[in-house]
Protein backbone atom coordinates (compact mmCIF):
# COMPACT_ATOMS: atom_id res chain seq x y z
CA UNK A 1 0.00 0.00 0.00
CA UNK A 2 1.33 3.43 -0.94
CA UNK A 3 1.93 5.88 1.90
CA UNK A 4 -0.52 8.73 2.35
CA UNK A 5 2.20 11.34 2.93
CA UNK A 6 5.72 11.76 1.58
CA UNK A 7 7.94 13.86 3.84
CA UNK A 8 10.75 15.49 1.83
CA UNK A 9 14.01 16.53 3.48
CA UNK A 10 16.84 18.05 1.41
CA UNK A 11 20.13 18.21 3.29
CA UNK A 12 23.67 19.42 2.86
CA UNK A 13 26.35 18.97 5.53
CA UNK A 14 23.64 18.32 8.11
CA UNK A 15 25.28 15.60 10.21
CA UNK A 16 24.53 17.46 13.46
CA UNK A 17 20.79 17.79 12.88
CA UNK A 18 19.54 15.36 10.22
CA UNK A 19 18.96 12.40 12.55
CA UNK A 20 16.65 14.42 14.80
CA UNK A 21 14.78 15.82 11.79
CA UNK A 22 14.22 12.33 10.37
CA UNK A 23 13.19 10.97 13.75
CA UNK A 24 10.60 13.73 14.19
CA UNK A 25 9.15 12.73 10.81
CA UNK A 26 9.05 9.02 11.63
CA UNK A 27 7.55 9.57 15.07
CA UNK A 28 4.38 11.19 13.75
CA UNK A 29 1.07 9.94 15.13
CA UNK A 30 0.01 9.51 11.49
CA UNK A 31 2.07 6.52 10.36
CA UNK A 32 1.13 6.07 6.70
CA UNK A 33 4.14 7.96 5.45
CA UNK A 34 7.54 7.76 3.81
CA UNK A 35 10.57 9.95 4.42
CA UNK A 36 12.63 10.89 1.37
CA UNK A 37 15.99 12.44 2.22
CA UNK A 38 18.04 13.92 -0.61
CA UNK A 39 21.70 14.34 0.31
CA UNK A 40 23.02 17.23 -1.78
CA UNK A 41 26.63 15.99 -2.05
CA UNK A 42 27.47 16.51 1.62
CA UNK A 43 31.10 16.37 2.70
CA UNK A 44 30.79 16.17 6.49
CA UNK A 45 29.86 12.53 6.96
CA UNK A 46 26.12 13.05 6.42
CA UNK A 47 25.89 10.30 3.74
CA UNK A 48 27.35 7.71 6.10
CA UNK A 49 24.91 8.69 8.84
CA UNK A 50 21.99 8.51 6.37
CA UNK A 51 23.00 5.00 5.34
CA UNK A 52 22.77 3.92 8.98
CA UNK A 53 19.41 5.65 9.41
CA UNK A 54 17.96 4.04 6.27
CA UNK A 55 18.77 0.59 7.67
CA UNK A 56 16.81 1.34 10.84
CA UNK A 57 13.41 1.95 9.18
CA UNK A 58 12.09 0.81 5.77
CA UNK A 59 10.09 4.04 5.45
CA UNK A 60 13.32 5.99 4.90
CA UNK A 61 14.51 6.44 1.32
CA UNK A 62 17.80 8.23 0.73
CA UNK A 63 18.85 9.73 -2.60
CA UNK A 64 22.53 10.64 -2.92
CA UNK A 65 23.54 13.41 -5.32
CA UNK A 66 27.12 13.44 -6.57
CA UNK A 67 27.14 17.20 -7.27
CA UNK A 68 25.65 19.96 -5.14
CA UNK A 69 22.46 21.18 -6.82
CA UNK A 70 20.74 23.28 -4.14
CA UNK A 71 17.60 22.70 -2.06
CA UNK A 72 15.16 23.35 -4.92
CA UNK A 73 16.69 20.72 -7.19
CA UNK A 74 16.87 18.28 -4.28
CA UNK A 75 13.18 18.79 -3.49
CA UNK A 76 12.19 18.40 -7.14
CA UNK A 77 14.03 15.08 -7.32
CA UNK A 78 12.25 13.88 -4.17
CA UNK A 79 8.86 14.97 -5.52
CA UNK A 80 9.41 12.87 -8.65
CA UNK A 81 10.20 9.84 -6.46
CA UNK A 82 7.38 10.42 -3.96
CA UNK A 83 4.52 7.90 -3.78
CA UNK A 84 2.31 9.75 -1.31
CA UNK A 85 -0.87 11.61 -2.16
CA UNK A 86 0.41 14.52 -0.10
CA UNK A 87 3.85 16.12 0.12
CA UNK A 88 5.25 17.55 3.37
CA UNK A 89 8.34 19.75 3.53
CA UNK A 90 10.95 19.62 6.28
CA UNK A 91 14.36 21.29 6.40
CA UNK A 92 17.29 19.27 7.70
CA UNK A 93 17.82 21.43 10.79
CA UNK A 94 14.14 21.70 11.77
CA UNK A 95 11.70 19.27 13.42
CA UNK A 96 7.98 18.47 13.56
CA UNK A 97 5.70 18.32 16.57
CA UNK A 98 4.48 14.68 16.90
CA UNK A 99 0.86 15.34 15.84
CA UNK A 100 1.66 17.71 12.97
CA UNK A 101 1.00 15.51 9.92
CA UNK A 102 -2.23 14.05 11.33
CA UNK A 103 -3.56 17.54 12.11
CA UNK A 104 -2.68 19.00 8.71
CA UNK A 105 -4.02 15.99 6.82
CA UNK A 106 -7.32 16.05 8.71
CA UNK A 107 -7.85 19.72 7.82
CA UNK A 108 -6.80 19.19 4.21
CA UNK A 109 -9.31 16.37 3.72
CA UNK A 110 -12.25 17.90 5.60
CA UNK A 111 -11.77 21.40 4.12
CA UNK A 112 -10.92 20.17 0.60
CA UNK A 113 -7.74 22.24 0.50
CA UNK A 114 -4.81 21.88 -1.88
CA UNK A 115 -2.30 23.17 0.66
CA UNK A 116 -2.43 23.32 4.46
CA UNK A 117 0.23 24.88 6.66
CA UNK A 118 0.53 25.70 10.34
CA UNK A 119 2.13 28.38 12.43
CA UNK A 120 5.87 28.22 13.04
CA UNK A 121 7.59 27.96 16.39
CA UNK A 122 11.03 29.58 16.20
CA UNK A 123 13.85 28.67 18.54
CA UNK A 124 17.56 29.34 18.77
CA UNK A 125 19.84 26.41 17.94
CA UNK A 126 21.69 24.72 19.54
CA UNK A 127 20.86 26.53 22.77
CA UNK A 128 17.19 25.61 22.54
CA UNK A 129 15.62 28.51 24.47
CA UNK A 130 14.21 31.82 23.21
CA UNK A 131 11.11 30.28 21.62
CA UNK A 132 8.69 32.53 19.76
CA UNK A 133 5.65 32.02 17.55
CA UNK A 134 6.17 33.43 14.06
CA UNK A 135 2.66 34.69 13.25
CA UNK A 136 0.48 36.41 15.87
CA UNK A 137 -2.75 34.53 15.24
CA UNK A 138 -5.37 33.81 17.85
CA UNK A 139 -4.31 30.31 18.88
CA UNK A 140 -7.92 29.24 19.40
CA UNK A 141 -9.07 30.40 15.96
CA UNK A 142 -10.19 28.13 13.14
CA UNK A 143 -7.98 27.55 10.07
CA UNK A 144 -7.52 30.75 8.04
CA UNK A 145 -7.70 30.76 4.26
CA UNK A 146 -4.91 32.69 2.55
CA UNK A 147 -5.71 34.42 -0.71
CA UNK A 148 -3.01 35.57 -3.10
CA UNK A 149 -3.42 39.09 -1.71
CA UNK A 150 -3.08 38.09 1.95
CA UNK A 151 -0.11 35.90 1.07
CA UNK A 152 1.67 38.71 -0.79
CA UNK A 153 0.75 41.35 1.80
CA UNK A 154 2.34 39.25 4.55
CA UNK A 155 5.75 39.92 3.04
CA UNK A 156 5.42 43.53 4.15
CA UNK A 157 3.33 43.14 7.32
CA UNK A 158 5.51 40.48 8.99
CA UNK A 159 8.96 41.91 9.45
CA UNK A 160 10.85 38.77 10.42
CA UNK A 161 9.16 35.86 8.68
CA UNK A 162 6.54 36.02 5.97
CA UNK A 163 4.20 33.36 4.66
CA UNK A 164 6.87 32.26 2.18
CA UNK A 165 8.48 30.49 5.15
CA UNK A 166 5.46 28.22 5.61
CA UNK A 167 6.01 24.48 5.20
CA UNK A 168 2.63 23.34 3.90
CA UNK A 169 1.23 19.92 3.22
CA UNK A 170 0.71 20.00 -0.57
CA UNK A 171 -1.53 17.81 -2.71
CA UNK A 172 0.87 16.12 -5.12
CA UNK A 173 -1.78 15.76 -7.85
CA UNK A 174 -2.19 19.56 -7.90
CA UNK A 175 1.52 20.10 -8.64
CA UNK A 176 1.47 17.38 -11.29
CA UNK A 177 -1.67 18.73 -12.95
CA UNK A 178 -0.31 22.28 -13.08
CA UNK A 179 3.24 21.21 -13.96
CA UNK A 180 4.71 23.11 -11.00
CA UNK A 181 8.04 22.62 -9.24
CA UNK A 182 10.58 24.59 -7.23
CA UNK A 183 12.63 27.11 -9.22
CA UNK A 184 16.30 26.10 -9.32
CA UNK A 185 17.51 29.59 -10.26
CA UNK A 186 17.57 30.80 -6.66
CA UNK A 187 18.69 29.16 -3.42
CA UNK A 188 16.54 31.43 -1.26
CA UNK A 189 12.94 32.48 -1.84
CA UNK A 190 12.08 29.42 -3.92
CA UNK A 191 9.23 28.54 -1.53
CA UNK A 192 7.71 31.99 -1.97
CA UNK A 193 7.80 31.60 -5.75
CA UNK A 194 6.16 28.16 -5.73
CA UNK A 195 3.42 29.12 -3.29
CA UNK A 196 2.65 32.26 -5.29
CA UNK A 197 2.40 30.18 -8.45
CA UNK A 198 0.09 27.70 -6.73
CA UNK A 199 -2.25 30.48 -5.60
CA UNK A 200 -2.22 31.98 -9.08
CA UNK A 201 -3.33 28.58 -10.42
CA UNK A 202 -6.27 28.47 -8.02
CA UNK A 203 -4.90 26.44 -5.09
CA UNK A 204 -6.81 26.66 -1.82
CA UNK A 205 -4.32 27.37 0.98
CA UNK A 206 -5.26 27.17 4.67
CA UNK A 207 -3.11 27.99 7.68
CA UNK A 208 -3.64 26.70 11.22
CA UNK A 209 -2.94 29.29 13.96
CA UNK A 210 -1.24 26.77 16.27
CA UNK A 211 2.40 25.88 15.50
CA UNK A 212 3.41 22.36 14.52
CA UNK A 213 6.67 23.15 12.73
CA UNK A 214 9.75 24.07 14.76
CA UNK A 215 12.10 26.35 12.84
CA UNK A 216 15.58 26.39 14.33
CA UNK A 217 17.52 29.59 13.85
CA UNK A 218 21.16 28.79 13.15
CA UNK A 219 23.68 31.55 12.55
CA UNK A 220 25.28 29.62 9.67
CA UNK A 221 22.06 28.71 7.84
CA UNK A 222 21.23 30.11 4.39
CA UNK A 223 18.06 31.90 5.53
CA UNK A 224 19.84 33.75 8.35
CA UNK A 225 22.54 35.34 6.13
CA UNK A 226 20.36 38.39 5.58
CA UNK A 227 22.58 40.74 3.58
CA UNK A 228 23.09 38.28 0.78
CA UNK A 229 19.50 37.09 0.92
CA UNK A 230 17.95 40.54 0.68
CA UNK A 231 19.76 41.26 -2.59
CA UNK A 232 18.65 37.93 -4.04
CA UNK A 233 15.07 38.40 -2.85
CA UNK A 234 14.98 41.86 -4.42
CA UNK A 235 16.06 40.40 -7.75
CA UNK A 236 13.61 37.50 -7.41
CA UNK A 237 10.63 39.74 -6.62
CA UNK A 238 11.55 42.06 -9.49
CA UNK A 239 11.45 39.17 -11.93
CA UNK A 240 8.17 37.97 -10.45
CA UNK A 241 6.65 41.42 -10.96
CA UNK A 242 7.69 41.45 -14.59
CA UNK A 243 5.99 38.11 -15.13
CA UNK A 244 2.83 39.01 -13.22
CA UNK A 245 2.36 42.46 -14.75
CA UNK A 246 -1.23 42.61 -15.99
CA UNK A 247 -2.11 39.21 -14.50
CA UNK A 248 -2.98 40.31 -10.95
CA UNK A 249 -5.48 42.81 -9.59
CA UNK A 250 -4.59 46.30 -8.35
CA UNK A 251 -4.37 45.34 -4.66
CA UNK A 252 -2.11 42.36 -5.38
CA UNK A 253 0.10 44.53 -7.59
CA UNK A 254 0.34 47.16 -4.84
CA UNK A 255 1.44 44.45 -2.39
CA UNK A 256 4.20 43.37 -4.78
CA UNK A 257 5.34 46.99 -5.20
CA UNK A 258 5.37 47.54 -1.42
CA UNK A 259 7.46 44.40 -0.94
CA UNK A 260 9.89 45.48 -3.67
CA UNK A 261 10.30 48.91 -2.06
CA UNK A 262 10.92 47.31 1.33
CA UNK A 263 13.52 44.93 -0.12
CA UNK A 264 15.33 47.70 -2.01
CA UNK A 265 15.43 49.86 1.09
CA UNK A 266 16.69 46.95 3.18
CA UNK A 267 19.49 46.30 0.67
CA UNK A 268 20.59 49.93 1.06
CA UNK A 269 20.36 49.62 4.84
CA UNK A 270 22.55 46.50 4.69
CA UNK A 271 25.21 48.55 2.85
CA UNK A 272 25.02 51.14 5.62
CA UNK A 273 25.49 48.46 8.28
CA UNK A 274 28.37 46.96 6.33
CA UNK A 275 30.11 50.34 6.21
CA UNK A 276 29.66 50.73 9.96
CA UNK A 277 30.96 47.26 10.77
CA UNK A 278 34.04 47.77 8.54
CA UNK A 279 34.89 51.11 10.20
CA UNK A 280 34.03 53.24 7.14
CA UNK A 281 32.14 55.76 9.24
CA UNK A 282 32.19 58.64 6.78
CA UNK A 283 30.78 56.39 4.08
CA UNK A 284 28.10 55.21 6.51
CA UNK A 285 27.16 58.83 7.34
CA UNK A 286 26.92 59.74 3.63
CA UNK A 287 24.75 56.69 2.99
CA UNK A 288 22.50 57.60 5.91
CA UNK A 289 22.12 61.23 4.78
CA UNK A 290 21.45 60.24 1.18
CA UNK A 291 18.74 57.75 2.18
CA UNK A 292 16.49 59.14 4.93
CA UNK A 293 14.37 55.97 4.95
CA UNK A 294 17.25 54.15 6.68
CA UNK A 295 16.18 55.64 10.00
CA UNK A 296 12.72 54.21 9.40
CA UNK A 297 14.24 50.81 8.57
CA UNK A 298 16.35 50.95 11.74
CA UNK A 299 13.27 51.66 13.87
CA UNK A 300 11.46 48.84 12.08
CA UNK A 301 14.26 46.43 13.00
CA UNK A 302 14.02 47.57 16.63
CA UNK A 303 10.25 46.95 16.61
CA UNK A 304 10.83 43.45 15.22
CA UNK A 305 13.30 42.69 18.01
CA UNK A 306 10.95 44.09 20.64
CA UNK A 307 8.06 42.02 19.23
CA UNK A 308 10.24 38.90 19.22
CA UNK A 309 11.26 39.58 22.86
CA UNK A 310 7.59 39.95 23.89
CA UNK A 311 6.61 36.71 22.13
CA UNK A 312 9.57 34.94 23.77
CA UNK A 313 8.32 35.99 27.22
CA UNK A 314 4.74 35.02 26.43
CA UNK A 315 5.75 31.59 25.13
CA UNK A 316 8.33 30.81 27.80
Amino acid sequence: MSPKVSIIIPCYNARETIAEAVRSALDQTHQSLEVIVVDDASKDGTPELLRQLSLSDPRIQVIYLTQNAGPSAARNIAIREARGEWLALLDADDIYEPDRIRTLLEVALTQQADMVADNILMEEYPRGGNRAIAFPFNQAANPIELTLLSFLASTVQNGELNFGFLKPLIKRSFLVKEGLSFSTKYRVGEDFLLFTECLLRGARLLILPKPGYIYRRRKDSITVSGRYNNSILSELNGELMERLRGNVNAAEWDALIAYQCLLDQTVEYDKFRSSLSSGSYWRAILELLSSPFMIRIAFRRLRIRARRFTRNRNHA
